[in-house]
């Protein structure tokens, strides 16, 4: 079944004598949903991961579709999807790279007016244990063309890349491989990989063999949690178990920022200044999480209790060190943005064009606004199998995504 591209821009209903700068902030909000046609027969699941902005303002869409064919939601075909869009939410262009099987976009960069992107080929690492997973760079140009690889790098199986930023752009590599002489341990690797396709290792970070969760600090650093088991406690010899928060430098050094007792972190965020944990109970009690924000030197700024059944997916610290997370609630998303001292600025509502709303990714942009996106559509208990990709441009101040929504048909693919 072919998907139309549609769009949905956001317009506020005022009357003509109450518009302000502020209504007038509000027309570069946008939502939009997209995808492909998947082979005949099939279902198609379309969705946004990453999120990135042209010099002169467009914005870059990266994500993924996969074509299923059984009611398992395995058995398929996965390609990496591309958008382009003007600041206002006018498609430029969609590319599905079908000659890209089973690579996955693993992060996206803006270099000027064209883009860079690394894909990890996954055709390989369908089994449980950790496999090489060939990682190449490639070059998007202003038409959406894609080049041949320009590097790769070999032998690792790659946990994350970030895109950094800055007079010689790059794209920070976290990989994993079976450390020497040893049947569980692996060997965590730091890799600088240019836009040059230059590959140089960093110097090997130690003792992290326990990360449950890794974000880019800023400035070519890492943070990452790691659990620290502590002992046992009562009749029941339960272990005790703390959560560390720790800095990585770019030199493969690390700091340990903050100590969590007896709580593990969900997911962990920073700004220039803070770092923010979603705590919960390894106990599997019925206590809620708890959303905790710290400084850089380890004080505790503030926390609170989150409401029980909340499971916050998505988190992303402003610069400003303000923070915006979201959890989903029955067929929606709950995106809600918290100040500098930890009190609710607002909460949004995001109810996307099908029966359900996933968000997969919070990105700021320029001049004050925001983009959330994912995908949206139906879901079953193996998994969403026929999905469009879905991107939301609201102003960070105002974040009116209950704005009404017209729809308006504007192409397909």
């Amino acid at each position: 079944m072919a998907k139309r591209l549609t769009a949905f821009l956001l317009a506020a209903t005022v009357a003509a004598a109450a518009l302000s700068s502020r209504a007038i902030v509000a027309q570069d909000a946008f939502h939009v949903t997209f995808g492909t046609t998947g082979d005949p027969g099939s279902r198609y699941a379309d969705g946004a991961t990453f999120v990135v902005e042209t010099d002169r303002g467009d914005i870059v869409v990266a994500g993924g579709g996969a074509t299923y064919f059984s009611d398992d939601g395995i058995t398929g075909r996965s390609y990496p999807l591309l958008a382009r869009f003007s600041s206002r939410g006018e498609l430029a262009w969609q590319r599905v790279y079908t000659d890209l099987e089973s690579h996955r976009v693993m992060a996206v960069l803006s270099a000027g007016e064209e883009q860079y992107v690394v894909l990890r080929d996954d055709s390989e690492s369908s089994g449980p244990e950790p496999v090489p997973t060939p990682l190449s760079l490639r070059r998007v140009d202003q038409g959406g063309d894609v080049s041949e690889s320009l590097g790769e790098l070999q032998g690792f199986t790659v946990l994350e890349a970030f895109p950094i930023t800055g007079a010689e752009p790059y794209f920070l590599i976290v990989g994993i491989r079976p450390a020497a002489g040893s049947e569980t341990a692996l060997d965590v690797k730091l890799f600088r990989f240019d836009v040059r396709a230059k590959i140089t290792e960093q110097r090997a970070p130690a003792d992290i063999d326990s990360i449950q969760d890794f974000q880019h600090a800023g400035g070519g650093e890492l943070l990452l949690s790691r659990w620290r088991p502590r002992g046992s406690a009562g009749a029941s010899n339960r272990p005790l178990i703390d959560t560390e928060i720790v800095r990585m430098r770019g030199t493969g050094e690390t700091e340990v920022v903050a100590t969590i007792p007896e709580r593990l972190c969900r997911s962990v965020a920073s700004s220039p200044n803070r770092v923010f944990c979603v705590a919960y109970s390894p106990e599997g009690t019925d206590q809620p999480d708890v959303l905790i924000a710290y400084s850089m030197g380890g004080t505790e700024l503030w926390r609170h209790d989150l409401e029980r059944g909340v499971r916050v997916e998505q988190m992303r610290a402003l610069q400003s060190g303000e923070l915006v997370y979201s959890y989903p609630r029955d067929m929606d998303a709950i995106v809600n943005r918290i100040s500098t001292s930890g009190g609710l600025l607002w909460m949004r509502l995001l109810r996307s064009t099908g029966p359900y709303t996933y968000l997969l990714g919070i990105a700021p942009l320029r001049n004050g606004r925001l983009a959330l996106f994912g995908f949206t559509g139906p879901s079953n208990a193996f998994g969403s199998m026929d999905t469009d990709a879905m991107l939301v441009v609201i102003d960070i101040a105002d974040g009116d995504v209950g704005a009404k929504i017209v729809s308006t048909v504007v192409g397909s693919p």
